[in-house]
């Protein structure tokens, strides 16, 4: 099985191990879960203890979930590939649902999503739950029609997709790493954390720009993505497609497009507003991935009082 890992699995692996590696460590070690396994990155709570079994079933799943999808694209064909598939996409839907939330799902600014206002993390998450299912749901779908070749190769697609998605969470982090080196090599010796928080929001506000853009710039690319290749198709039965898969196809990257471009804006807006102020030129706003689902519950405003240091 090692002989047909390819190009593809060992990009993600290597994003996985250099972004989450040292996160896994530490929580799997010292039972602390910190952001890339660092300590007082910032003045933000860390999670509290009542969060750490929601945190060892997401971390579980997870390692399940990459499991099963490395064995997958390794055993193509195989009669194990359908029902280790099964399991895998139920396992990557619980995934997201079990994560724990803490005061680090916070940002200077709330976002508008869905009708509710939240945090910038919370809505990044929140999209990236929302693509990923869409790729696993089509990707089931395209080969369970079986209605051409067409299918099966848009069913690979697919997966790969959300084996892409997958990769955001260690991307945020290596991106994080880039600023956050170098605010930490700065700091005076007196600041009990490595980032003030105006520079840890900042940080995360510029990587979740540039992770939105990392995201979706594959959904454009007809050899990586079924939706370029329906939406760049003629829509006649010779292409494999219908008028309605091209419309479907069209739209979605429309509005993909349109999340770029308001990420960047945002990003722009941010840097010239509040810059590294955050916290002080506005209140840290905490809104959560369930404030966002679930109407019934309301999002917050942390003083700056209540911040708390890292312990």
């Amino acid at each position: 099985m090692l002989k047909r890992l390819n190009t593809f699995q060992g990009f993600h692996l290597a994003v996985i191990a250099l972004g989450l590696f040292s996160s896994y460590a530490t929580f799997l070690l010292y039972g602390k879960w910190e952001f890339g396994g660092v300590a007082k990155i910032s003045p933000l709570k860390p999670l509290a203890l009542h969060e750490y079994s929601a945190m060892v079933q997401h971390v579980l799943l997870t390692l399940f979930w990459m499991i099963g999808a490395h064995y997958n694209l390794a055993t193509k064909g195989t009669g194990s590939h359908v029902w280790v598939g099964r399991l895998s996409i139920f396992v990557g839907s619980l995934m997201w649902f079990v994560a724990p939330e803490s005061q680090q799902m916070s940002s200077c600014w709330p976002v508008d999503f869905l009708g509710k206002k939240t945090s910038v993390d919370a809505a990044s998450v929140l999209a990236l739950v929302l693509v990923f299912s869409l790729n696993l749901g089509l990707g089931w779908y395209s080969v369970v029609a079986k209605s051409s070749y067409q299918s099966l190769e848009d069913h690979k697609l697919f997966m790969y997709l959300s084996m892409w998605s997958t990769l955001t969470p260690a991307l945020m982090r290596i991106l994080c790493f880039i600023p956050g080196f170098y605010f930490a090599s700065q700091r005076p010796a007196a600041q009990e954390t490595l980032l003030t928080l105006g520079q840890w929001l900042w940080t995360k506000e510029m990587a979740y720009c540039a992770l939105t853009v990392l995201h979706l710039l594959p959904f454009f690319n007809p050899e990586w993505s079924p939706y370029a290749k329906m939406a760049f198709s003629d829509g006649t039965p010779k292409s494999g497609y219908s008028t309605t898969q091209k419309i479907f196809a069209g739209i979605f990257l429309a509005f993909m497009a349109h999340r770029i471009a308001l990420s960047i804006d945002r990003a722009l807006n941010y840097s010239t507003e509040v810059g590294l102020l955050g916290g002080e030129k506005c209140d840290v706003f905490l809104g959560t991935f369930y404030t966002t689902t679930f109407l019934s519950a309301s999002p917050s405003v942390i003083p700056n009082t209540t911040l708390g240091m890292q312990m």
